[in-house]
């Protein structure tokens, strides 16, 4: 039993140093336990990580890779859905519909061709830089519905330069990308600058470029 003031110093000093190995031998053991537990998280969760994304991208190669024919004249009818015009510029929209039972795609510009009240060719003169009634835009692929629409713009100017005689037509004839068929529209068209049209690549929906 430790009684002196000099015996208890002595205790309470193995006292102390007894405490400090206890508390070191405790930290020693914590830290092991949390190294553990922070290696089987990680590895736990980096297993199943690789299966679990793997399926929805199969899944979009699968979908995507599903073929869809072209839109072909026999398959379309062409209409005049919007006609404007303002300071002698006119601004036209035609639309192409998708008539028969599969979906199909219009990829690039539309060949135009115009004919007189007698069945003549109006010479014309066809650009694809855009239009001060729409931008230039490149081609892309438009996919159409059956009963659903694609369109394009044309712009012109109507105003003579030189006192030229400008071009007059009663018929308008569309060839949609890859195909020879004519679809007929029914619009008088008379572009002056030697039959200068603009003619922007089909767009989705029924609105032109605007939409």
């Amino acid at each position: 039993m430790c009684v002196t003031p000099r015996r208890l110093g002595g205790c309470l000093a193995t006292v102390a140093l007894l405490a400090t190995a206890g508390c070191g031998s405790q930290v020693k053991v914590d830290a092991a336990r949390v190294g553990v537990t922070t290696h089987a998280t990680s590895s736990t969760t980096s297993r199943p990580a690789p299966a679990h994304t793997a399926t929805p991208v199969a899944s979009q190669t699968s979908s995507a890779s599903v073929p869809v024919s072209p839109c072909l004249g026999p398959s379309l009818a062409a209409s005049l859905v919007s006609s404007d015009g303002a300071a002698g510029h006119m601004h036209l929209v035609l639309g192409l519909r998708n008539t028969g039972t599969q979906a199909c795609t219009v990829n690039g510009y539309p060949q135009v061709q115009l004919r007189g009240a007698g069945g003549q060719a109006v010479p014309v003169t066809v650009t694809h830089d855009g239009d001060q009634a729409f931008p230039a835009a490149n081609p892309a692929a438009v996919s159409i519905a059956p009963g659903e629409s694609g369109s394009f713009d044309i712009g012109y100017s109507h105003v003579p330069v030189d006192n030229e005689s400008c071009a007059q037509a009663s018929t308008m004839l569309v060839l949609v990308p890859g195909d020879t068929t004519a679809l007929p529209v029914s619009v008088t068209v008379d572009p002056c600058d030697h039959g200068h049209l603009a003619v922007s690549p089909v767009v989705a929906g029924s609105v032109g470029s605007a939409g």
